[in-house]
């Protein structure tokens, strides 16, 4: 934990499934997708420094260390304004929806800079940029950045009524689900995010947000971050120019991720159930039948009712996990992660991609939700990437292969195979820092 913080620390002195949304509701040519604005709220470091403190854990006397070093730059008085955003923008199904989001940049110094800012991804809908306020997601603003956010869809203004899921045919209906490793849709969202945000700056600044920007996620916001790119460079036509993409520990490969996950029959964090109804609820083709995808905990008597109130969006990481593996504490609940629990055996069998596994109905969806085996696209830009060996989140082969497709397409991409963290306890918490330390470096001095 002491090497984590030095590395915090030293980041701080640094600072120092296709779908039709793609014919759907159409925002660009100057059609307006920014609605409204909310109470801005202002933050000068010495406030980032307690958030950071709570996100953290980081003790008074590393705050202190960081005070001191700040103390030698100019971002000691620097103010930072946070304005949450409503704006317009299309869900799976190619509805027009609501979503919201967040802009934060320099009150009282010119910013340097734009970047796009794609959220970790939560189990629950309860956590976003819109209701939190300013986080450590944001801590790129410090370094005279102008920080765009959007919460994705199925959290901050469009997260779902956290009521018992529908199935089949009830699905989408009127209801909402967040769409998860959904390459179009996250694109679109963050894009409209972005013209969101340039229209806000034109509306109610009176004047232009700048037109480069670079790209910057994590673990789920570091595969969001790649469909940015993937958007922008297939749709935009030349009105954002991006500078390089940032992206750490994301599953940029579901498909190799499934099947890496079904060999080491572990995950810390129980998402699949999550991304698994994701897909069916927004293809009501697939008519998944539950009780040959879970087991265990994740089925009351055969029934498929407590799945559908455990992943409905109400309940943060241990309270699923406290459901599904006892009622331990959570340092003990860190090292329960067998699959084998709550997933049915057909995950596990050589033929689950045959016709009759059940497993086989998501195929399809895993494969295509790939930006980097996308043939259409190639990067116009430099992608840095990221990922901490031993990842118990997300299969480090993801990012690997997600590399070796940039390279075969001639990308210019580059990828930083972190080795460090390999035996800790959770190497892919621990990768998150030094991803975002790297990166802070990187902007301090560029």
């Amino acid at each position: 934990m002491k090497k984590l913080r030095y590395f915090f620390v030293a980041g701080i002195t640094l600072l120092l499934f296709c779908s039709c949304q793609m014919d759907a509701w159409n925002p660009y040519g100057g059609k307006e997708v920014y609605v409204s604005s909310g109470t801005p709220s202002d933050y000068n470091v010495e406030e980032f420094f307690q958030i950071a403190q709570s996100e953290f854990g980081l003790s008074a006397d590393v705050v202190e260390m960081i005070r001191t070093a700040v103390s030698y730059t100019s971002i000691e008085k620097l103010i930072v304004r946070f304005v949450p955003l409503v704006y317009k923008t299309v869900d799976p199904a190619g509805r027009e929806v609501l979503a919201s989001g967040v802009v934060v940049y320099p009150l009282n110094q010119k910013a340097r800079g734009v970047i796009d800012v794609l959220p970790f991804g939560y189990l629950a809908n309860h956590q976003s940029a819109w209701s939190s306020g300013l986080s450590t997601e944001q801590v790129l603003v410090f370094l005279n950045q102008i920080i765009i956010t959007p919460d994705m869809l199925d959290q901050g203004i469009s997260a779902r009524e956290c009521t018992t899921l529908p199935l089949g045919d009830d699905a989408p209906g009127s209801d909402m689900y967040h769409p998860i490793l959904n390459m179009d849709n996250a694109g679109r969202v963050a894009y409209d995010m972005h013209v969101a945000a340039a229209q806000y700056f034109e509306k109610e600044l009176g004047r232009k947000l700048p037109k480069n920007t670079s790209i910057f996620g994590y673990s789920e916001g570091a595969a969001d971050a790649l469909a940015l790119n993937r958007w922008i460079d297939l749709h935009d036509n030349g009105n954002i120019i991006i500078d390089k993409t940032f992206s750490g520990g994301g599953a940029h490969d579901p498909m190799a991720a499934f099947e890496a996950l079904r060999v080491t029959r572990e995950q810390f964090y129980p998402i699949i159930p999550s991304i698994l109804y994701s897909i069916d609820f927004w293809d009501t083709s697939i008519n998944a039948d539950y009780s040959k995808l879970f087991t265990g905990p994740l089925l009351a008597e055969g029934q498929e009712s407590h799945f559908r109130d455990l992943y409905n969006r109400d309940h943060y990481i241990w309270t699923i996990k406290r459901a599904i593996y006892g009622p331990y504490s959570i340092e003990e609940l860190k090292f329960m992660n067998s699959l084998e629990v709550y997933m049915h055996p057909d995950f596990f069998v050589e033929g689950w991609t045959n016709e009759g596994n059940e497993f086989q109905k998501f195929i399809p969806y895993l494969k295509y939700n790939n930006c980097t085996a996308d043939p259409s696209w190639t990067p116009h830009n430099t992608i840095y990437l990221f990922h901490a060996v031993g990842d118990k989140h997300i299969p480090e082969v993801c990012t690997q292969n997600a590399y070796n497709n940039l390279l075969k397409k001639g990308a210019n991409v580059v990828y930083d195979r972190c080795l460090d963290f390999e035996n800790s306890d959770d190497p892919h918490m621990d990768g998150a820092i030094r991803f975002f330390v790297s990166c802070c470096g990187f902007f301090a001095l560029n």
